[in-house]
């Protein structure tokens, strides 16, 4: 055993990335291939349609050619990478389906989803190997490159693969420039920052949390101004293509709210009142249903944009919450938040298990909730230690568990869910088993200087 540290000490971070890389890529290649994938949720075909239309020379759009706003470009161009692919090898794809045994395209997107999720985990290690002993950042990047139920996401055709990915890049850039003050960290953080954002436009509210972490880790206010000038700065250049698209198409100054997108602010109202207005009865869920696609997900883009802006939407929000008294701290919104929480436990890997196997389906999803439950300890206990590193965890978890909508949107943040809930875990076995004391702890566990 002491001669394996030894051997891990020797080895350069550079060779322990290769390792990580390889060990994640196998796994995910394992998953993709022998995992029951053969469905595609409703918004992995609407992805899968633009980035056809793309790679066939239509624009970024959704129907015929006809400009699209309602999702962010960032996914469906890099899925459109699949569709160019196969061309350059003489595939012609003049007849897109949705069936994977007939779209060669799709299981190449999800390969080149295993490349990128691959690269996030070797990220992940030089993340945390500029705060922990490199043996152990070791091996939680290696437990977190075989942890399956964050895995599995790389055979959904959705777009959180590539914004965890864009997410650990920004993350890392930034401790980088922490570490040595360089600019050009700064203007990655930027950059990782916009492509974020043209991938999930609810990750604007970085643009708040930013220089409040610069702020706090330089110690004076004004030690953060120009940093966060140049972060911001570099973000809208990134952006700038897109922002432009949507003014020159609908020229008003409102497109900014919604960062360029027909998913405005006054429609994501809309839908969380109609949500309320199910939850209290006012209407079924099939009724919420046919509001959702059948009101605004369905109508000309130009409309999107127009029943946002004339008033439609509000007034339609204001005439449902007028019959619906809700308290400020209510059953629902604890109960909404509740599911939140309960969401940044990875259990829809074994969703189709429940139906055939309740029992084993428990014996799955009890040392993942555990995992989770001791995270929040580990969090709690060593924030401090990891404090330059958590900038995406603590804005991403703090926003979506008031407004997450679906379990998917939760998988960004697993990184540092299995970070904490592996440092709890590692805290427990050298205090009470190898009987370390909190000092003698620390400086086993932690590196007295980065890098």
């Amino acid at each position: 055993m002491n001669n394996l540290f030894l051997t891990l000490k020797a080895t350069s971070k550079f060779q322990y990335s290769v390792y990580i890389f390889i060990t994640a890529f196998i796994f995910r290649i394992f998953i993709v291939n022998f995992v029951n994938t053969e469905t595609i949720c409703q918004d992995g075909t609407g992805y899968l349609s633009i980035a056809h239309n793309y790679s066939e020379g239509l624009g970024y759009s959704l129907n015929k050619g006809e400009k699209y706003f309602f999702r962010e470009p960032g996914y469906p161009i890099f899925l459109s990478g699949s569709f160019y692919i196969l061309k350059v090898f003489g595939f012609k794809i003049e007849h897109f389906s949705y069936d994977l045994d007939k779209a060669p395209e799709i299981t190449l997107a999800k390969y080149l989803q295993a490349i990128l999720d691959s690269l996030t985990c070797v990220l992940f290690f030089l993340l945390i190997a500029g705060i922990l002993n490199r043996k152990f950042a070791l091996i939680i990047a290696i437990i977190f490159s075989l942890y399956y139920p964050y895995a599995y996401t790389v055979t959904n055709i959705s777009r959180e693969t590539l914004q965890t990915f864009l997410a650990i890049s920004m993350t890392y850039s930034l401790m980088l420039y922490f570490e040595n003050k360089k600019i050009t960290n700064l203007i990655l953080t930027g950059f990782f920052w916009g492509l974020l954002n043209l991938t999930f436009q609810a990750t604007l509210i970085f643009g708040l949390t930013i220089p409040i972490f610069i702020w706090i880790y330089q110690k004076k206010f004004v030690n953060a101004i120009i940093p966060s000038l140049i972060i911001v700065a570099t973000m809208l250049l990134t952006v700038s293509p897109w922002l432009i698209r949507s003014y020159q198409t609908y020229p008003d100054f409102r497109v900014l709210r919604s960062f360029g997108t027909s998913l405005t602010p006054e429609y994501i109202s809309y839908i969380g009142t109609v949500k309320k207005a199910t939850y209290y009865g006012l209407i079924t869920n099939n009724q919420e249903d046919f509001i959702d696609v059948n009101d605004f997900l369905s109508i000309p883009e130009a409309r999107k944009f127009e029943v946002s802006w004339d008033g439609t939407l509000i007034r339609k929000t204001d005439s449902i919450n007028s019959l619906i008294n809700e308290p400020v701290i209510s059953k629902r919104r604890i109960i909404y938040v509740a599911t939140n929480l309960k969401n940044c436990t990875p259990q829809t890997f074994a969703g189709p298990i429940f139906k055939e196997n309740p029992a084993l389906a428990a014996i799955l999803i009890l040392p993942i909730a555990l995992l989770c439950m001791l995270s929040f300890w580990g969090f709690v206990k060593f924030f401090p230690k990891f404090f330059k590193i958590n900038i995406f965890f603590i804005t991403y978890i703090s926003v979506f568990l008031i407004v997450a909508t679906e379990k998917r949107r939760m998988y960004p943040i697993q990184p540092f869910i299995l970070l904490y809930g592996m440092m709890a875990i590692i805290y427990l076995y050298y205090r009470y088993f190898k009987r370390y004391d909190n000092k003698s702890f620390n400086e086993f566990i932690f590196l007295s200087n980065n890098y």
